[in-house]
């Protein structure tokens, strides 16, 4: 399975990974609890390739997809565009569909990424969930981290950083007829 990160990208750890279904990895579920995740987090007709993969370390999980559009597709850029309503993640943070939402925050980061945080319980347990987006020339690319508040995980904008130059050095696809 093609997988935007390797186990050697996510450093130190006992990891488990990459696979294609989070339901093998040790530890509780974490579930979205923004629903403007979905106007970024969609699927449609005009990529061309899509990696995704699961990462576990005990509690800890780590989500990466890549999704590859064709060389100036306005699709990709709109799609990076509604990154902007997470804001409204931040207001909806009181209480998500699986369990209270502790504090919440989006940032843009100098180089163009968005960074979602968020401190939320779920299945008992507090967990740190962080989501960084970012965008290379063909590429949406999207890292979660989540882990147990408290516990050392790794930073979701390197990982985020690493997928995006991973992913941008493979080859451009044939042409289609």
């Amino acid at each position: 399975m093609p997988s935007p990160l390797t186990i050697e990208d996510l450093g130190q750890g006992d990891w488990v990974g990459p696979v294609e279904d989070p339901e093998v990895l040790d530890g509780a579920p974490r579930h979205h609890w923004c629903g403007a995740m979905s106007s970024v987090d969609y699927v449609d007709s005009h990529r061309i390739d899509e990696q995704e993969a699961y990462f576990g370390n005990g509690q800890t999980q780590v989500i990466v997809r890549a999704d590859r559009y064709r060389p100036g597709d306005p699709y990709l850029r709109d799609r990076f565009d509604n990154v902007r309503f997470l804001d409204q993640c931040v207001v909806e943070a009181e209480d998500g569909p699986s369990g209270p939402v502790n504090s919440a925050a989006v940032r843009r980061e100098p180089d163009g990424a968005f960074v979602l945080e968020s401190h939320v319980t779920q299945s008992s347990h507090d967990f740190e969930i962080t989501v960084a987006i970012g965008v290379g020339e063909e590429w949406f690319v999207m890292v979660e981290v989540s882990h147990l508040e408290g516990t050392e995980a790794p930073d979701a904008l390197e990982l985020l950083d690493q997928a995006v130059a991973n992913v941008s050095s493979l080859p451009a696809p044939d042409e289609e007829d």
